[in-house]
């Protein structure tokens, strides 16, 4: 439920949404994915997945804020701390050049560094 406020807080439309399983992406009808970003630390006490394909892939490790103990008011802040890293993580990714696409190795360097974003 602090996931789904997060989102409202935002102006995200929450109808629908839902956690998915890693599944979900691995069954043979599956949309084909480019890239596969992973944010997991110790979300829900499981290990990150193993993936396998031909996409380029990342690790931008975050705490888990469903994690964080104490008041409704100190879950929520962990939410919106998640959520802001998350946004400018984004905002770096988005100024990725279309061209290094283009090149692995170069959209790898690129990407790296983005995990570092706080």
């Amino acid at each position: 439920p602090f996931a789904i406020a997060q989102l409202e807080r935002e102006g995200f439309p929450v109808e629908g949404m839902r956690s998915k399983s890693w599944d979900e992406f691995a069954e043979a009808d599956a949309a084909a994915m480019d890239l596969i970003v992973t944010v997991c630390d110790s979300a829900a006490a499981e290990a990150c997945p193993v993936v396998f394909g031909d996409f380029a892939r990342v690790h931008w490790g975050l705490f888990d804020p469903a994690g964080v103990e104490g008041s409704d008011a100190q879950k929520a802040e962990a939410f919106d701390r998640a959520h802001q890293i998350i946004k400018r993580r984004l905002q770096a990714f988005l100024e990725i050049p279309d061209s290094a696409w283009d090149d692995r190795v170069a959209l790898k360097a690129r990407l790296d560094p983005i995990a570092q974003i706080d």
